[in-house]
C-alpha cells in the first residue's frame, strides 16, 4: 500500500494556521471550503487503493455534503456534521496508522504520513469536544471570560492537551470532558512513544524491494 501523505499535512497545516482568522472575520463559507479542501486531501491521500478508496467516498461524501448544507445553521445541525466528520477522520487515522506500522523503508510518504497522524490526532479530539459542549453545554471555561468556546479555541485546547503543555486558558468545566482531556494527553503521549519506536525500528532494518509500492498496486 502506498498514500499520498505530504498533500495532506500541508491541507492540515494551512487549516490550523487559517481556521482561527476566518472565524474572526466571520467567513462561514471560506470557513467551510476549508474543511471541504482538507476532506478532500485526506480522501486523496489513503484513496491508492480500491478498498480505500471506497471506503473514503462512503464516508467523506456525505461528510462534505453535509458540512456544505448546514454553513450558518444553528447547533442541532452541527452536531451532525461533526459527528460525520469525525467518524470520516477516524477512518483516515485508521489507514495511516497502518500504513505508518507497516513494513518498509522510512522515506518522505511514512515520515509525512506519521506528522499527518498526530495532526489528525488532534482534530479527532476537537470535533469530540464540540460534541461534548453541545450534548452538555457549557464543557469548557475560558480565562478570557468568553461565554462559549469556539471551534478554534477547541483545536487550541486539543493540540495544547495533546502535547501535554497545559497553558490553563481554556479549562474542561465538568467531569467528562476532563475525562476527555486526561485521555487525550494519554492518547499523545502513547502515540508518540509508540510511533517513535516503530520509525526507528523501520528505519534500522532492511528496505523491502517494493515493499509498500507492490501491495499498493494489488488494489486490495
Amino acid at each position: 500500500m502506498k498514500v499520498r501523505s505530504p498533500t495532506l499535512l500541508v491541507a492540515l497545516v494551512v487549516l490550523l494556521l487559517a481556521y482561527p482568522w476566518l472565524e474572526k472575520i466571520a467567513s462561514r463559507w471560506l470557513l467551510s471550503s476549508l474543511t471541504i479542501v482538507v476532506l478532500a486531501s485526506a480522501a486523496y491521500t489513503i484513496g491508492t487503493t480500491r478498498r480505500h478508496l471506497v471506503g473514503a467516498a462512503a464516508l467523506g461524501i456525505p461528510a462534505a455534503t453535509a458540512q456544505v448544507l448546514v454553513v450558518g445553521e444553528a447547533s442541532g445541525p452541527r452536531m451532525l456534521v461533526d459527528a460525520l466528520q469525525l467518524i470520516f477522520v477516524v477512518y483516515v487515522i485508521g489507514v495511516l496508522f497502518g500504513f505508518v506500522l507497516r513494513q518498509g523503508a522510512v522515506g518522505v510518504e511514512k515520515l509525512s504520513a506519521a506528522a499527518a497522524l498526530y495532526l489528525l490526532l488532534g482534530l479527532t479530539w476537537a470535533f469530540l469536544y464540540r460534541l461534548t459542549n453541545h450534548f452538555q453545554g457549557a464543557s469548557f471555561t475560558l480565562s478570557s471570560g468568553t461565554a462559549a468556546p469556539t471551534f478554534s479555541d477547541l483545536l487550541y485546547f486539543s493540540y495544547v492537551t495533546l502535547t501535554t503543555l497545559g497553558y490553563g486558558d481554556i479549562t474542561p468545566a465538568n467531569d467528562f470532558s476532563r475525562s476527555l482531556a486526561m485521555l487525550e494527553a494519554m492518547s499523545g503521549t502513547f502515540f508518540s512513544t509508540v510511533l517513535v519506536a516503530r520509525l526507528v525500528a523501520l528505519y534500522g532494518s532492511p528496505a523491502i524491494p517494493g515493499g509498500d509500492e507492490s501491495s499498493g498496486s494489488s488494489g486490495a
